[in-house]
């Protein structure tokens, strides 16, 4: 059955699984013709909304499309519980990548094809897809193919570790955020602590995300929120408004651990310097609270 959510829209096909996009013969031709020329005008399919200089709050006048990626993979814990909670404000549409994508930044796919396919999902009542890109094409392939539409929200998350000071260069979860925020898209990218018990998250995600989705953003601007791996009673609250912290604070070395003649293989020990100034991220996290910052890769 074809069906269209909205006037003008793009035909969707309503199954058992859920509804999923169907293209029509324009943006097939489209298609065809990007993957032979190996996808160069990525992403392959045109987003029909334009950036606004200010991404607008989240209002709840009507349901909302909530389009959830990550850069753990599709069967993380973390995903699963940011899907669980998604549920609350809105349609959840989880696109996440089929295996770990950590530390790839906002690298995507622009030379070849990337596959897309319905997956069975943890969470009931979510439209979730795995793909064979980078969390960056996740949100990319959300946007513009998955999600009739569009999504009004994105979330990124739950990642497992911190995405602070130095280390969001490096963070995918980052990076898939930024690349709904650079389509004009409201996000929130949410991490914590890669070991410890969820149960400082679990006391002020539901809290923080309510707020948050109220509060606008600027053009290429994301929401990064981290949680501490403390309890919640060593949790001093949150702290809203900190600054991505500048200080040096990535203190690893690389070691050797294995070598066959000239070839040697190393690999980084994930020193840390955890001494953050005051107003940044580090510093709140260092200091046990919950830490809610802007975030930006435009200037």
């Amino acid at each position: 059955v074809l069906v269209s959510d909205r006037a003008g829209s793009s035909p969707v096909r309503r199954t058992k699984s859920g509804i999923t996009p169907v293209l029509g013969c324009e943006q097939v031709l489209g298609a065809r013709r990007l993957r032979n020329l190996q996808n160069r005008c990525y992403p392959f399919l045109n987003y029909s909304l334009q950036p606004a200089d200010v991404t607008l709050p989240f209002t709840e006048t009507t349901m909302k499309k909530i389009l959830i990626a990550n850069d753990d993979g599709i069967n993380s814990e973390g995903i699963a519980r940011l899907a669980e909670l998604a549920k609350e404000f809105g349609e959840v549409w989880v696109v996440a990548p089929e295996k770990q994508f950590s530390a790839m930044s906002h690298s995507a796919t622009f030379w070849g094809p990337v596959d897309v396919w319905p997956v069975d999902f943890p969470v009931q009542g979510v439209h979730a897809f795995a793909t064979s890109g980078t969390p960056a094409d996740c949100v990319s392939l959300g946007i513009s193919v998955v999600v009739p539409g569009g999504p009004d929200e994105v979330f990124c998350g739950i990642n497992k570790g911190y995405n602070i000071s130095s280390d969001i260069q490096y963070s995918a979860t980052v990076g898939a955020a930024l690349e709904a925020a650079s389509r004009g898209i409201h996000t929130i990218a949410f991490s914590e602590h890669h070991e410890a018990p969820h149960d400082v998250t679990d006391k002020y995600i539901r809290q923080i995300t309510k707020e948050l989705l109220t509060r606008p953003l600027a053009k290429n601007e994301i929401w990064n929120v981290n949680f501490p791996g403390c309890t919640p009673e060593e949790c001093k609250g949150i702290q809203y408004d900190r600054v991505m912290s500048q200080d040096d604070f990535y203190a690893g070395t690389y070691n050797i651990v294995a070598q066959n003649g000239d070839r040697i293989s190393y690999m980084t020990d994930f020193g840390r310097n955890w001494a953050g100034s005051e107003g940044t991220d580090l510093k709140a996290i260092e200091e046990n609270y919950v830490s809610v910052g802007k975030v930006s890769n435009y200037h």
